[in-house]
């Protein structure tokens, strides 16, 4: 079997985790960088996913722990054994009270007037409406929906006795 790869530390950002492979090359240990492009692509979800993972050989772990300990590298990872407290219930809903009312508001009136607008497009072109017009017209119509939404539907601005 060629070299086994073992996690040295984890890092949030694949910037830190390049920078520690550079502080470990310089001391003569070689290191891979994985899960950067997950990072790169879908940045929110990275700690969810386990973080950019700094690999190095079973063999070179003890001295690249010392080296990455020395100066805090991979410190502010969970470790592997991590498990969350179980009794725990995750947050629900969003952060800003009566948000999720507000924009429900705002998108069930853009979605009415795009509906609206849908069906009068599809005449619109068949009398000979130019067709490059009708992007920018739902975008607006889809605004302009949500701006009524927010004022008539319930949820929206409008207070209600």
């Amino acid at each position: 079997m060629k070299d086994e790869l073992i996690i040295a530390a984890r890092f949030l950002k694949a910037e830190e985790a390049e920078v520690s492979q550079g502080l470990l090359q310089s001391e003569g240990i070689e290191s891979f960088v994985a899960d950067e492009l997950t990072q790169n692509v879908y940045s929110g979800i990275t700690g969810a996913s386990g973080g950019v993972r700094l690999m190095v050989r079973k063999e070179d772990l003890p001295r690249a722990q010392k080296v990455l300990e020395k100066v805090g590298c991979g410190s502010i990872a969970l470790p592997d054994d991590f498990e969350p407290p179980a009794d725990e219930e995750p947050p629900q809903g969003f952060p800003v009270e009566g948000y999720p009312a507000f924009l429900a508001a705002f998108l069930k009136g853009g979605l009415i007037g795009l509906g609206i607008f849908g069906l009068l497009a599809g005449g619109l072109l068949l009398l000979g409406f130019p067709g490059r017009l009708i992007p920018g017209l739902l975008a607006f119509i889809f605004f302009l929906g949500g701006l009524l939404g927010l004022f008539c539907l319930p949820g929206g601005v409008r207070k209600t006795k």
